[in-house]
């Protein structure tokens, strides 16, 4: 397997367990927003939780290529 083939598979597996995690994320966010419209947790530290979940989750996004709009596009070499 060439270095570059192995570079590809490696940043493609890194995409889809960033991908899985940022599911887990959303999941937890959902679970913050929950507690606080249940009053189980107190506003202050749930907006917190939520905050830092959202974080996450846009950051595994980001690192799972959800914003990547250069995906289709080569670059010409000059």
């Amino acid at each position: 397997m060439t270095p570059r083939a192995r570079q590809r598979r490696t940043r493609r597996r890194v995409r889809d367990a960033a991908s899985l995690l940022s599911l887990v994320a959303f999941l937890a966010l959902l679970g913050s927003v929950g507690a606080v419209e249940q009053d189980l947790v107190p506003l202050l530290p749930g907006a917190i939780r939520m905050f830092g979940f959202l974080l996450i989750w846009a950051g595994l996004l980001a690192i799972a290529g959800a914003f990547d709009t250069t995906e289709g596009r080569r670059e010409r070499r000059r």
